[in-house]
């Protein structure tokens, strides 16, 4: 029991903050757009926060290889899965309130991952990884999948 507290304490606290969920679940509810961008425009506060302003400076590292946390700790797949879960709301989000393909939406969450990564690294505020890459798209991508129990 203490186990599965340890590896979803972390996941709760860093990935999905509790109004994050909440705005989430108004959105499934609510087919009103205004209300949508607002809960929109509150998620990408969310992200920059959780991705950049609540960061404090650390020497610059760069990973460029594919899967190398997972190669640290097999533990380190709930780092996948916290990555995923900060990126669902992106692509459901972009889905629902444009009219945009759904491989433009995955490619537009590589894009926002990018530049998140590239801009940690500039101002050696994280680790530039290719796995958060990965993962961010990926949950980009999930967050589209999930859109299509919204629309009609």
């Amino acid at each position: 029991m203490i186990r599965i507290l340890q590896l979803t304490l972390p996941i709760l606290q860093k990935a999905v903050p509790f109004g994050l969920l909440f705005a989430l679940i108004i959105s499934f509810i609510t087919r009103k757009k205004t209300i949508r961008f607002f809960l929109f425009y509150f998620y990408l506060f969310v992200l920059s926060y959780i991705t950049i302003f609540s960061r404090t400076p650390r020497p610059i590292q760069i990973d460029l290889m594919p899967f190398s946390t997972l190669s640290v700790l097999p533990d380190n797949l709930i780092y996948y899965f916290e990555n995923m879960a900060l990126f669902i709301p992106l692509g459901f989000f972009l889905a629902l309130l444009t009219k945009r393909k759904s491989r433009e939406i995955i490619f537009i969450g590589f894009l926002v991952s990018l530049g998140i990564e590239i801009t940690q690294v500039v101002f050696s505020l994280g680790y530039g990884q290719m796995d958060d890459l990965i993962a961010n798209t990926l949950g980009t991508a999930i967050g589209v999948l999930c859109t299509r129990f919204v629309k009609h």
